[in-house]
């Protein structure tokens, strides 16, 4: 099996108490907003972070198809949405019911090998 090696790290980009991005390299692959009741809601990015360097992965249309796979693999309990953030960009986002914050990290490396997948077609 491949190795991949990202990281999730604290975000203060949206306006929430628990805020992570996944990342890989310098590019953001998921946003995660944990809500008061523990509920996870995991979103394609759209913009940069404001204070690390950080940027959204180029290819959003292949990052949604890999993100709805890997969603699929692991929670079949999940809506995903088309939204549009302020400036009209889309982004796409899920709510899924998580216990930790290790079944991001597990959501993570499926998503991350879905992707690698795709990438090398």
């Amino acid at each position: 099996m491949k190795s991949i090696l990202f990281d999730i790290k604290k975000s203060t980009k949206l306006s929430s108490d628990e805020s992570y991005i996944v990342t890989l390299a310098d590019h953001i692959i998921m946003r995660v907003v944990v809500d008061n009741n523990g509920k996870y809601e995991l979103m394609t990015p759209t913009a940069s972070e404001n204070d690390n360097g950080h940027f959204p992965y180029p290819n959003i249309p292949l990052l949604k198809d890999a993100f709805y796979a890997s969603l699929q693999k692991e929670d079949n309990s999940f809506d995903l949405t088309e939204e549009q953030d302020f400036k009209g960009r889309t982004y796409f986002k899920a709510n899924i019911v998580c216990d930790y914050i290790s079944d991001v990290y597990r959501l993570s490396e499926s998503l991350f090998l879905f992707l690698d997948k795709m990438e090398n077609k």
